[in-house]
């Protein structure tokens, strides 16, 4: 089969999926009080190790002839604002909320949330410990349909 007709039959195929797809939108802007250092110190969670070729071995895929398309191993966390990080009061009188997450080894971190619910003037921004790397702002816009 020519490769333009293997093109089209996939695409018809494609749209006629059902399927619902689904990202985060973010937003823009800076997190407030970036640059300044928290008054306390920023506890870290720290995911558990795991030896990636031992994973890697052990999550083999559907065909043998294919490589494994596995980038991540999901760990679960639950973390609350609540009882989790801390919170630090700016000068302009807002208050932020910190915590630091670190995975040993680990290429990147992907968060996930399962239930995620902000109210108005609210932002979540997610960077790097050098600050040179932020995603965001999440906020309203974003909250999960009941």
């Amino acid at each position: 089969m020519p490769v333009r007709r293997k093109v089209i039959l996939c695409a018809i195929i494609f749209l006629f999926l059902p399927f619902e797809m689904s990202s985060q939108i973010s937003y823009g802007g800076r997190p407030a009080g970036l640059s300044r250092k928290a008054a306390k110190e920023i506890p870290i969670v720290t995911m558990p190790e795991f030896d990636l070729s031992k994973y890697l071995r052990e999550t083999k895929p559907i065909d043998p002839r294919l490589k494994s398309l596995v980038f991540a191993r999901p760990f679960k966390l639950s973390l609350n604002p609540s009882e989790d990080g801390i919170w630090d009061m700016l000068p302009d009188g807002s208050s932020i909320w910190q915590i630091a997450i670190q995975s040993k080894g680990a290429f990147s971190l992907n968060v996930v949330f399962s239930r995620y619910r902000l109210e108005e003037g609210v932002s979540v921004f997610i960077y790097n410990s050098r600050q040179t790397q932020t995603i965001g702002s999440f906020n309203r816009r974003n909250n999960q349909r009941s």
